[in-house]
């Protein structure tokens, strides 16, 4: 058996329409043609002009809405075949005009999410995440999210950025984004374990991020002998990111209390980042509970430098592990840094 060479694929200047064809060329892979029309009627007309050869290869399936020969020739390898009149059909789920592959489909009975070939943008270029559409009038938290008119919208491009919000953001319900992150820095500077209390510590936090023009209110990651972190904090429901605004250290604060972190929380107020090891002070486990309960292992509840006292420290490079808040225990006159958490 000899096998056909095969000729240049017959070129398509657009996704529907007409084709004249005056050159050698073939209709390549397992279904292609032209179209245009409405419906199941397929109107564009394959005309083959002088000089012009149409070779349709071994399984190949052409559908046209009508042909012409004007002169030249028309080749059929056996196993193929012509279809009149049948409609071109691809699968285009979230209706953005861009195919989910290149995948096409003769008949009038079109695939499920099929959208006429004519009525794309393009035929080659696949789209990258067809499946994530939005249904009409769905819009919930983090898919979905149109907000530049507080409506659903076709997007009509590839790359389905079906959530305009930047990251980190979400609609507010008001046709505009709203950054859904919570902010986590660990301190520029450091300090013995006299930090006049919890509400020191936080008010420490509040100024360091005022300075750094960061809104909201601020307090400090650390528990005394009788408060805790998590008790004192609020427990956020979405992302918590670094002052980069780019890398998430948890997803909400069940993730933050959960033994690990995503990320080191190795950023400072102004978003600069710590290269060495930061040891911090906290008292507290990674569950967000109080570590120790009595005065004299909590800095005497952070209102002492004195040597003959401690405290619980954490170092920000161990976020894999409760490390990133429960090290070990060092005395108070030895300067520590301070998580601080946007509330």
């Amino acid at each position: 058996m000899t096998t056909p060479a095969f000729a240049a694929d017959c070129s398509e200047a657009t996704a529907g329409g007409s084709l004249k064809i005056d050159t050698a060329c073939g209709f390549q892979g397992t279904v292609n043609g032209v179209d245009s029309g409405t419906g199941t009627q397929n109107t564009a007309n394959l005309s083959i002009d002088p000089g012009g050869t149409l070779t349709v290869f071994w399984g190949q399936a052409l559908a046209v809405g009508s042909l012409t020969m004007n002169g030249g020739s028309m080749v059929l390898i056996n196993g193929s075949s012509v279809s009149i009149g049948a409609p071109l059909w691809m699968v285009d789920q979230d209706a953005d005009g861009y195919p989910a592959s290149t995948d096409q489909y003769i008949g009038k009975t079109p695939p499920a999410n099929a959208r006429r070939r004519n009525e794309l943008v393009t035929l080659n270029t696949s789209d990258r995440n067809d499946s994530y559409h939005c249904p009409d009038g769905y819009n919930p938290d983090v898919t979905c999210n149109y907000c530049s008119t507080g409506t659903l919208s076709p997007e009509n491009q590839e790359y389905d950025r079906f959530g305009q919000c930047p990251l980190y953001h979400l609609c507010n319900g008001s046709g505009a984004c709203s950054l859904y992150a919570k902010k986590v820095f660990v301190s520029s500077v450091s300090y013995s374990g006299l930090l006049r209390g919890l509400s020191g510590a936080d008010q420490k936090c509040q100024d360091l991020a005022t300075s750094a023009n960061l809104s909201g209110t601020w307090k400090a990651w650390l528990s005394d002998s009788t408060a805790s972190a998590g008790g004192r904090l609020n427990h956020w429901t979405h992302w918590y990111i670094l002052t980069d605004g780019m890398t998430k250290i948890a997803d909400n604060w069940a993730g933050l209390t959960s033994g690990s972190l995503l990320s080191s929380i190795n950023k400072t107020e102004n978003g600069a980042t710590v290269s060495a090891q930061r040891l911090i002070w906290t008292n507290t486990g990674s569950d967000g509970s109080k570590i120790n309960t009595s005065k004299a292992t909590t800095c005497n509840n952070w209102s002492s430098s004195l040597f003959i006292r401690n405290g619980v420290y954490g170092t920000n490079s161990q976020y894999t592990s409760a490390q990133w808040t429960n090290t070990g225990s060092d005395q108070c006159n030895r300067a520590k840094y301070l998580y601080c958490l946007e509330q």
